[in-house]
């Protein structure tokens, strides 16, 4: 330790020493130290901006155990501001069903939610963003359209889904529709209806989706203790999505071989 002018000092570490400090986080924390013989060291920031604290509080808890990565997720929407559908499209897109008074899920995500794909929580903001960039990968797009259309297209989805299911999206604790795994596997569901829709010259809008909707959504169970139950993580989602996709098969199969 080198003193050096009023309170000021210089520790020197000599290369291999192993852990000689401790970094606390917060003045909670350091309450629990008031007893200490030691002197402790404080770093302040003065004289930032908003934006400038925002940054800060997205590095120092960016890692941080418990810490809500929907909060994380919300706090970058807001630094990078207008250019957030061209940096981060899928998050832009989560925002868009939050903040549209046109989505069903109009101020209805978790905002303060960890990510989830389960069949518990309602869908966070984390996990649309997540379900959204599964959207884009299984719409197969090249290139992929802006981030605005590709919001619009989830919205009409969503106002499909809760049009076909209109009980079950009416009770989301009961049923998967409007958590984990039911989010992840029909935001997958959503770009395959729209891969269809390009490869036959189809307007993927409202309509288009009930009417690819309705001709399987009504034969699922999508009660917690439904087929869904028990599906868990990204494998679980994509399970999921083949459970559908085989419903969906089976129903339009039965339905051709009764018109034969």
């Amino acid at each position: 330790m080198e003193r050096g002018p009023g309170h000021a000092a210089t520790l020197k570490i000599k290369p291999g020493t192993g852990p000689v400090l401790a970094q606390v986080d917060g003045q909670h924390r350091l309450g629990f130290l008031q007893g200490s013989p030691i002197e402790f060291a404080f770093m302040i920031f003065l004289g930032m901006s908003v934006n400038e604290e925002m940054e800060v509080f997205r590095v120092i808890n960016g890692k941080a155990k418990g810490l809500s990565s929907s909060l994380l997720d919300f706090t970058e929407a807001r630094l990078i501001g207008e250019d957030l559908a061209v940096e981060e499209p899928a998050l832009y897109v989560a925002l868009r069903l939050h903040e549209d008074p046109d989505s069903p899920w109009f101020r209805r995500l978790n905002l303060g939610g960890d990510n989830t794909v389960g069949t518990k929580r309602i869908a966070s903001l984390r996990s649309m963003r997540v379900a959204v960039r599964r959207l884009i990968r299984s719409a197969n797009w090249k290139p992929a359209p802006s981030a605005s259309r590709i919001a619009a297209l989830a919205i009409d989805f969503w106002r499909a889904v809760q049009f076909v299911l209109p009980q079950q999206w009416a009770v989301p604790r009961n049923h998967v529709i409007a958590k984990g795994i039911g989010v992840y596997a029909l935001m997958s569901l959503a770009g395959v209806f729209i891969e269809e829709a390009r490869g036959q010259n189809l307007e993927p809008d409202f309509d288009f989706f009930v009417a690819r909707l309705s001709d399987f959504a009504d034969h699922i169970d999508w009660s917690n203790n439904g087929p869904l139950h028990g599906f868990g993580g990204v494998s679980g989602a994509d399970a999921a999505l083949q459970l559908l996709l085989q419903v969906r098969s089976s129903a339009i199969g039965r339905f051709h071989t009764s018109y034969a």
